[in-house]
């Protein structure tokens, strides 16, 4: 068997340039309403990282601050997500059943068919599947952030106190 250069190429720009661009419109409409006031955020940080080399302590507690806020609709929006997902993949089978008990023919016939009367509620429900993925992605990749912060600001503490001790000053240790 032959492989033809221009089978493959043509076959290539349709997945990348059609149906690749539905598929990825479709799940940034699905994501965006959850996720938009983080990426903001975490945009205008990586931009001031980037300018800065370095986030101020006011800018790690704003980050400390909201990343949970932000995380708990992300959250929210995974459930719902996972919720909607769930009704599209089951109105996909109920209609899938309604096509193939349509179709007229042997059973591959019929079952063919019904895959090709069914291909938009297929094309829904992985675009539920891949919009789900992708915000439970970013509601980690968020909480990553938030816990680096923590985590820096706490080595600053310490590297406050170890030079202020180095310099002779009594540090107040927290109530015990």
């Amino acid at each position: 068997m032959r492989v033809q250069w221009t089978e493959l190429e043509k076959t290539r720009t349709y997945i990348e340039d059609d149906a690749a661009a539905v598929m990825d419109r479709l799940v940034k409409s699905l994501v965006r309403p959850y996720t938009d006031d983080l990426s903001k955020f975490i945009e205008r940080t990586r931009k001031a990282v980037e300018n800065a080399h370095s986030l101020t302590d006011k800018e790690l507690e704003a980050l400390i601050i909201r990343i949970p806020a932000y995380c708990y609709f992300v959250a929210e929006g995974l459930e719902q997500l996972g919720v909607r997902g769930d009704i599209a993949d089951g109105h996909r089978k109920e209609q899938y059943v309604q096509a193939y008990n349509k179709a007229e023919g042997a059973q591959l016939k019929r079952a063919a068919q019904a895959e090709v009367d069914t291909f938009s509620e297929q094309l829904l429900t992985q675009a539920y599947q891949r919009a789900y993925k992708q915000l439970k992605l970013q509601l980690e990749i968020a909480q990553t952030l938030g816990t680096a912060a923590k985590k820096i600001i706490s080595k600053r503490m310490l590297e406050t106190q170890s030079h202020l001790v180095d310099k002779g000053v009594k540090v107040r240790a927290d109530d015990d």
